[in-house]
């Protein structure tokens, strides 16, 4: 039915007005870089509403002793090409130290260990950096969970062949047996076209002094046994 401007959208007399075709759209797809942008935006907002909240507090210890953390623990690394298992000496050196619950620094979670499906030597060897909330975050940290996110590059090297690509890492820790734990997922993107991405999980535990330390001062003790009076 023809449709005048002038008069309005056609009429049918017995129907009422009559709706013009509306021409079919497709799905929409979401770009999921959009999507990590805004994520880091918002991580990296949160991170600095946490330093403005703690401008207050009393000043850390900054030494270079107090900003060096080392962690050790088992991982298992897995692809779609290959599979393996390996023991974790995870260093890190805080760059911004000031506050007890909020850092930035540089971490380097090392791999060594061995692969089944290729029968031979497997090696991990990513450099992140990192931003980390809650525990761990400093060695007067006061908050009984926290997390690290990381983003860096990565080198992986088995049966003498390697590859490399950009790293990315999620890490949740919390308070176990006396010890902070680190429960680690990391995946590296190869650069090589149509290789799949090798994922690890992780569990360390952090090695020092100051654990015992901030456990005979009673700064943390609440998260031991918070009923021990």
């Amino acid at each position: 039915m023809p449709f005048d401007s002038a008069q309005g959208p056609p009429f049918d007399s017995a129907q009422g007005p009559v709706a013009e075709p509306v021409e079919a759209q497709g799905p929409i797809v979401r770009n999921p870089m959009n999507i990590a942008t805004k994520l880091l935006v918002g991580f990296i907002t949160v991170f600095c509403l946490q330093a403005r909240a703690q401008n207050n507090a009393p000043p850390a210890r900054s030494s270079v002793g107090s900003r060096c953390f080392l962690g050790l623990g088992p991982a298992v690394h897995f692809g779609s090409l290959f599979s393996a298992a390996s023991l974790r000496v995870e260093p890190r050196f805080n760059l911004i130290n000031r506050y007890s619950d909020l850092s930035f620094g540089i971490t380097a979670p090392l791999a060594v260990g061995y692969s089944p499906d290729s029968a031979g030597v497997f090696a991990d060897v990513p450099i992140l950096a990192e931003f980390n909330i809650g525990n761990s975050a400093h060695k007067n940290f006061y908050n009984s969970t926290g997390i690290a996110i990381g983003l860096g590059y990565g080198t992986h090297f088995i049966s003498r062949k390697s590859f490399s690509g950009i790293t990315g890492s999620l890490a949740f820790r919390c308070w176990m047996f006396k010890h902070p734990f680190t429960l680690r997922y990391m995946s590296t993107l190869s650069n090589d076209r149509g290789a799949s991405p090798l994922n690890s999980l992780a569990m360390t535990f952090y090695l020092g002094k100051w654990v015992k330390t901030n456990r005979d001062y009673n700064k943390i003790s609440n998260f031991i046994d918070p009923y021990k009076k």
